[in-house]
Parts: structure tokens; sequence; C-alpha cells
């Protein structure tokens, strides 16, 4: 059984080419807004841990799960300023669960 298939292999280079556009529209964005320069390494390792709390609420009928996002802290408001993200604008969840 083969699975370096052409097709998987050809996906396979895509994904990478689309990956290395994706950083060097992160690096030019932050040097345009004069940021300290950065390596994917260090910008991933500054920005992993800001995650979401999920709250489990267990009531007679449901379960329910808020989710919140973390507040950032300097480094990362700067990171979203300099990046022209709003974190306002993330995700907020809260899953229902109906009990059997």
């Amino acid at each position: 059984m083969r699975h370096q298939t052409s097709g998987r292999v050809r996906a396979h280079i895509l994904i990478c080419e689309l990956i290395l556009h994706l950083l060097a529209s992160l690096k030019k964005r932050l040097a345009n807004a004069g940021a300290v320069p950065r390596t994917w390494t260090t910008l991933k390792m500054s920005l992993r841990s800001h995650a979401y709390a999920t709250l489990t609420i267990k009531t007679p009928t449901a379960i329910q799960q808020p989710r919140k996002l973390g507040i950032p802290d300097r480094i990362r408001q700067a990171i979203y300023k300099q990046l022209v993200i709003n974190i306002a604008d993330f995700p907020k969840n809260h899953t229902i669960l109906p009990l059997s």
C-alpha cells in the first residue's frame, strides 16, 4: 500500500506553500506596525497560552457550558493591536446539552 501518492504529495506542497505565505504576511504586518521582529516560534509561544475558560454547570434539565476568552496580557495585546485583531470579535460559545 502506497501512502505517498502524487495527489497527497502535491497537497502537502500546496499546504506548505500556503503556510509560508501566511507567515510572510504576518511578519510583514508586524514589521509595518513597528513591532519587534519575531520568528514563528516566538510568536506562537507568545500567543499559545491565551485561551478560553469553560465552566460546566449541571442543572436539573441540562448541562450548560459557557466559554469566555481570557484577558490578554500586555504582550498579547500589543501583538493583536499590531495585527489589527479585535479580541471582541473572537467567538463566544454557550453550549447547552439536554439531559436525557
